[in-house]
């Protein structure tokens, strides 16, 4: 399982930018633009790389347990309107 997989990240970099410049006024150079520098601030994190913190951020919020569970391997803040995954963190 993964957050995202880096085929969904690829067809939104490849699909969506020509779907925003066909419903709005902008130009397709610069959603390109735009669409460009999103995509260089996006890090692909493997499963692998936090499945360890997996069972642990289950039993906090089973319905956040992705971004739960690599925010505990990363050791960051996070915010939430549920007490017990604030809690936990």
């Amino acid at each position: 399982m993964r957050v995202f997989n880096s085929y969904n990240i690829f067809l939104a970099i490849i699909e969506i930018p020509y779907t925003v410049a066909e419903q709005t006024i902008v130009t397709n150079r610069l959603v390109h633009l735009k669409f460009n520098f999103l995509e260089n601030q996006i890090e692909i994190i493997p499963f692998e790389e936090f499945e360890d913190k997996y069972r642990e951020a289950r039993n906090v919020s089973p319905d956040d347990v992705p971004y739960l569970a690599l925010a505990l391997k990363l050791n960051c803040a996070i915010w939430s309107n549920q007490i017990k995954a604030t809690r936990c963190c």
